[in-house]
């Protein structure tokens, strides 16, 4: 169901791809998908969640969080990033096409929310005094935020069309030169 979900969003867009599109594609019933999903926004939290398992997430998490230096510490997370967004490029642009739905919307908050975590953990640590002068914690994470969005991938990848390892450069290069003295 998950394959024929990913495949059908990244194809029709999360509003054309119907759960009996799914169904019928996965060779199940649509109460089926209901049954274990609940609903579209149910079945595309699934896939995120896959998507993140798929690139690592938890090995990720603990190298960056034994990684002592600052910068090498942005570097990786700017390395986690690309491959996540490379992971579910279309995934990832079909949820944002749809993100006017109240329940793509929630998940894209809760996204949001989990990542602002983890560039928190990342960034208010004690290597926080290799901040710049003048950028408090708050501040550094909110810059983070704004650099490491799905959004900007996006467009670096399909607007200015950068490679993936272009879009990582770029972002580790931005995330120090940005945040650290």
């Amino acid at each position: 169901m998950l394959d024929a979900a990913e495949r059908l969003f990244a194809e029709r867009g999360f509003a054309d791809a119907t759960i009996a599109a799914i169904a019928a594609a996965a060779g199940v019933s649509a109460p089926t998908v209901y049954a274990v999903f609940g609903s579209k926004a149910g079945l595309l939290a699934a896939l995120l969640t896959a998507l993140e398992d798929r690139v690592d997430r938890d090995d990720w998490a603990r190298r960056m969080n034994e990684e002592p230096d600052i910068a090498r510490r942005l570097h990786l997370f700017a390395e986690w990033s690309m491959r996540l967004y490379a992971g579910g490029h279309a995934l990832i642009r079909a949820s944002y096409r749809a993100s006017a739905d109240p329940a793509v919307a929630a998940l894209h908050a809760e996204g949001n929310r989990r990542r602002r975590d983890a560039l928190r953990a990342l960034i208010d640590s004690p290597s926080a005094q290799s901040l710049r002068f003048g950028i408090a914690v708050d501040e550094a994470v909110d810059r983070a935020m704004v650099l490491t969005s799905p959004a900007v991938y996006l467009t670096c990848v399909e607007d200015c069309g950068w490679t993936g390892r272009r879009y990582q450069s770029w972002l580790s290069e931005l995330l120090t030169r940005e945040l650290l003295e």
